[in-house]
């Protein structure tokens, strides 16, 4: 991600468009996803409501923002304060969940509850409004919202051309009016738009059925963020411009669908890796070791031992060079990971009960049949590859004052050591974290150079190198790392605080990384002066391709989190 367009005067920044598969099968058609959860304050809401308080503000004459949405609007209107440095209240009613409520809080608002529903803590944020000359933000109805909305149409056109179809969810109509604002703008009223909503928050679809805006009455939906009982009249203003299609699904049909599919002291910047193609960094240095051989000529394919994400990113970047890739893997692999390369177009080959078993025989298939073998994390062109993240970090946030990320063979590490490097940043602290089990760098470290820790015995299987690479030892002297191990419940647990509170599903292996922000190490290195609080950190979101939600739930159980 990037701030838009390298603006500063802007609060959105442009998301990812991420290729899903999985939802390319279901679909029978291309689809991508346009990642609005990862803006600042977590939705599409601050492109609009950041849009609206930014330029009021620049208008002058306002002395603070009000709002009354305890969801993603307060979110959106609180963050965009604090950016301004304007003070921010946000009235709730008294069902309020106490997550929301704290959530608004950590965004530098002052939460007001007043009344049981929401339209009596609305008539407050209006009083408040008018007595304290404050800026009244209503969560989806002003032009402006549907101006700032509509950038997303925007660089949609810019990332991937004309798309055929938009699918979104509707609940007052702010999302829905910002893109057909945009589409009519971008000459693109023919797009189509899917617009669906839940039964018992189906204000647009009651309204198309009615003619115009009327109120459902009451939202019984558990979708209560959809939860407007009129969708904006500005809808029928535009509808003759676009092509709207109204569906409903069952709440049943919409957490079904959901299932599918940090505390530190100081400013925390996550790197997304999660979000590349393949689902994890893996792509970086696979990526460029494969295009790299291929473009020396010679090759006349890939052939891969990892099941993993290494397996992933070399079928992934095979087929984006029309070259046939094989992944060997043991008796011992999940389902849901050969399933994942077969989509990739990866041959999957089942040879032996472990993984020393699988990667003799993708080395003998290698010499055979001329195919380039890919080493999950040991070459010069994959560590080469990786440093591109640094690049990145530098180009979007300057100097970071510490780098938190997960260790399993050493690929990431040494790819950050050495973007690190080649930045004149080899002053900047790594905090390498590992799991009890997987702890290859640590016993490296204590003995002095690489030595095999036996077994791996972690729920954190991805990070499952028996012994570290010994590059990290080349690169040592030039770089700061510390060491911490964590346990399988510290990285499971952070796993699912990770999920409440940024909506990614990630895997034990990356939960280690998170576990150093959320466990207290991270916090611990600041106050011994080890790691600066006056720039950002960044931890990296390695990624989460082996994991689902029941997967998450049996790990938690087996770690003794829930029962």
């Amino acid at each position: 991600m990037s701030i838009a367009a390298g603006r500063d005067d802007v609060f959105h920044v442009v998301t990812p468009l991420l290729e899903s598969l999985e939802l390319q099968q279901a679909c029978g058609v291309r689809v991508l996803l346009k990642l609005e959860n990862t803006q600042p304050s977590g939705s599409f809401k601050i492109r609009g409501i950041g849009n609206l308080v930014k330029k009021s503000h620049s208008a002058g004459g306002i002395k603070g923002v009000v709002s009354s949405s305890g969801g993603n609007a307060g979110l959106a209107a609180a963050h965009a304060a604090r950016r301004l440095n304007l003070p921010a209240t946000v009235v709730v009613p008294s069902s309020t969940p106490s997550i929301m409520a704290d959530k608004l809080r950590r965004e530098g608002a002052t939460v007001q509850v007043h009344g049981a529903i929401w339209d009596e803590a609305d008539e407050k944020a209006n009083e408040l409004s008018r007595e304290k000359n404050l800026l009244y933000v209503h969560p989806f109805h002003h032009p402006l919202i549907w101006e700032g909305v509509s950038s997303l149409v925007d660089e949609v056109v810019r990332q991937c051309g004309e798309p055929s179809c938009f699918v979104l969810s509707v609940g007052g109509g702010g999302l829905l009016c910002g893109v057909m604002t945009g589409l009519i703008r971008n000459g693109l009223g023919h797009v189509p738009i899917l617009a669906m909503e839940t039964q018992g928050a189906h204000c647009l679809n009651a309204a198309l059925a009615a003619g115009g805006p009327v109120s459902i009455g009451s939202i019984t939906s558990l979708a209560k963020t959809l939860g407007a009982l009129t969708v904006s009249d500005e809808v029928f203003r535009l509808l003759p411009h676009c092509v709207v299609i109204s569906r409903v699904v069952s709440d049943e049909e919409a957490v079904h669908a959901c299932r599918r599919f940090l505390a530190c002291g100081v400013r925390v910047l996550l790197k997304l890796e999660n979000t590349q193609p393949s689902g994890s960094f893996k792509i970086r240095g696979i990526g460029n070791l494969v295009r790299k051989s291929h473009s020396a000529g010679g090759i006349k394919g890939v052939v891969s031992s990892s099941s993993g994400n290494a397996g992933q990113a070399a079928a992934h970047a095979a087929r984006r060079l029309n070259l046939p890739a094989t992944v060997v893997v043991p008796s011992s692999t999940p389902p849901i990971m050969a399933d994942k390369l077969r989509r990739e177009g990866a041959t999957v080959q089942v040879h032996g009960a472990i993984w020393d078993d699988a990667n003799k025989k993708a080395q003998e298939l290698s010499r055979e049949k001329d195919l380039l073998y890919v080493h999950p994390f040991h070459h010069p062109l994959i560590w080469e590859g990786v440093s591109s993240l640094v690049d990145e970090v530098v180009r979007q946030c300057g100097e970071p004052s510490c780098f938190v990320l997960s260790v399993g063979g050493g690929g990431l590490l040494c790819g950050v050591m050495t973007g690190l490097i080649r930045n004149g940043l080899g002053h900047v602290p790594i905090l390498a974290m590992e799991t009890q089990g997987a702890h290859c760098l640590n016993a490296a470290l204590a003995a002095g150079g690489p030595v095999s820790i036996g077994s791996i015995t972690s729920l954190a299987k991805t990070l499952g190198a028996l012994t570290v690479s010994d590059e990290v030892f080349r690169l040592l002297p030039r770089c700061v790392v510390i060491s911490r191990v964590v346990s399988d419940e510290e990285a499971v647990h952070a796993c699912r605080r990770f999920l409440d509170d940024h909506r990614y599903l990630v895997e034990p292996s990356c939960g280690a990384a998170l576990a150093g922000a959320y466990g207290g190490h991270l916090r611990m290195l600041i106050s011994q002066g080890r790691v600066s609080p006056d720039r950002p950190v960044v931890v990296v979101v390695c990624g989460g391709n082996g994991v689902t939600l029941d997967l998450l739930q049996q790990w938690s159980k087996q770690t003794g989190l829930i029962q």
